[in-house]
C-alpha cells in the first residue's frame, strides 16, 4: 500500500511504475512461496488459483481487489513457478543479507563521496 501511494504521488516517473509492478510481482512470489513451505501441494494450489481466475473471469464486473491477484499476465508465470519442484523456495539466511548489506555499502559509499 505504501508503494501504491508513492506511486500516487511519482505518477510522472516511470522508474516508480516499473518498482511498483516488480515489488507486486515478488509479492505475490513470496505469498505462493509461503503457502507452498506451509506443505500445500503445487498442484492443488495451482488449480485453487485458476478457479479463482475462472470465477473472476466470469464476472468482470466485479469492484474486489482480488481479481488482480489472478491477473492472466501473471498468472501462467506463477503456476509454472508453482509446479517447478527444483525452485529455492527458502528465505534468504541472516548471514547473506549482511553480506548483501557490506557489498551495497562498498558500492554505493564510493560513489556519494563524489
Amino acid at each position: 500500500m505504501a508503494a501504491e501511494l508513492l506511486r500516487s504521488v511519482y505518477w510522472f516517473n516511470p522508474l516508480m511504475w516499473i518498482a511498483c509492478r516488480r515489488l507486486r510481482r515478488e509479492s505475490e512470489q513470496a505469498c505462493d512461496d509461503a503457502v507452498l513451505s506451509l506443505g500445500v501441494e503445487g498442484r492443488a494450489y495451482a488449480t485453487e488459483l485458476v478457479d479463482l481466475a475462472r470465477a473472476f473471469n466470469r464476472n468482470r464486473r466485479t469492484w474486489s481487489p482480488a481479481p488482480a491477484m489472478a491477473r492472466p499476465s501473471s498468472l501462467e508465470r506463477r503456476i509454472c513457478s508453482m509446479l517447478n519442484a527444483r525452485l529455492n523456495r527458502r528465505p534468504i539466511t541472516p548471514a547473506v543479507c549482511l553480506v548483501i548489506a557490506i557489498a551495497l555499502l562498498t558500492i554505493s559509499l564510493p560513489i556519494a563521496g563524489f
